[in-house]
């Protein structure tokens, strides 16, 4: 029998880098109790020679090559580096910004384009987002956090606008507010 852990962790990394809620990953498994997966979940944060850490992310769980690796990936991934400051995530976040909270309807339908999912996993990377969901509807609202406003140097939201104004320009780029 394979063990739960390994199954957790294939789910996870054959997603294509997609989030599965504690249901999901139930129904896909449901020979385990949630109590097991999260037992499991536990065992591979807590293992020390797992390459991977679990994420939970408001209810959803990804799976993340540990920080220890950082450095040695970023070697890889130097070249990168630039592609990561895109223009359609430049946009995204902007618009994420001054519009928050925001659902990925209302986001997609201001900039006018499918943002792919990397877009959101670098966000959330960064830790220049965070995901909340509405009591009222259930959807997942995205709004900027305080690592976004220390990274810019922006000391309130008053501040916002003529600062992504200054990044946009510097990028070529324009969103009417």
């Amino acid at each position: 029998m394979v063990d739960l852990k390994n199954i957790i962790q294939a789910l996870l990394l054959s997603n294509n880098k997609k989030m599965l809620s504690l249901s999901e990953i139930k129904s896909i498994l449901p020979e385990f109790s949630e109590s097991q997966i999260l037992k499991a979940i536990g065992e591979v944060n807590n293992d020390q020679n797992n390459i991977y850490t679990i994420f939970e992310v408001s209810g959803m769980y990804y799976v993340k090559i540990k920080s220890i690796f950082n450095n040695y990936l970023s070697r890889m991934h130097h070249q990168n580096q630039i592609a990561e400051h895109s223009k359609i995530f430049l946009e995204t976040i902007a618009v994420i910004a001054m519009y928050q909270p925001l659902s990925r309807d209302e986001l997609e339908h201001k900039i006018n384009k499918k943002i792919s999912e990397d877009i959101f996993f670098q966000l959330q990377d960064l830790h220049w987002i965070k995901i909340t969901v509405a009591k009222f509807d259930s959807k997942e609202y995205f709004s900027t956090t305080k690592e976004f406003l220390q990274y810019f140097n922006i000391a309130s939201v008053i501040d916002l606008e003529k600062k992504l104004n200054a990044i946009l320009l510097d990028n070529d780029l324009e969103v009417v507010w």
